[in-house]
């Protein structure tokens, strides 16, 4: 599976898993773990992370790790929608 796949494929995953709360806020995202899990490279979960992040679904915390926010349920039922 091409790298381009395996980043769209851990994104799907972890943002499904944030909104749906199986990944509750505050919960700090550990690359490894999950590249292990999801059977992608780290780079493709740091890929993740980052576009998560630009979704603001996810906190950068400086220089230690990535972590889910709490979410306001209109921002999650506008994100369902794509309104």
């Amino acid at each position: 599976m091409k790298s381009e796949s395996l980043a769209h494929k851990a994104y799907t995953e972890l943002r499904r898993k944030i909104l749906s709360a199986q990944i509750p806020p505050k919960t700090r995202l550990k690359e490894d773990f999950w590249a292990k899990k999801l059977s992608v490279s780290r780079m493709a979960i740091r890929e993740t992370l980052t576009r998560l992040l630009g979704e603001n679904l996810v906190t950068l915390v400086p220089y230690t790790l990535f972590r889910a926010n709490e979410r306001d349920s209109y921002l999650e039922c506008s994100l369902w929608l794509n309104i």
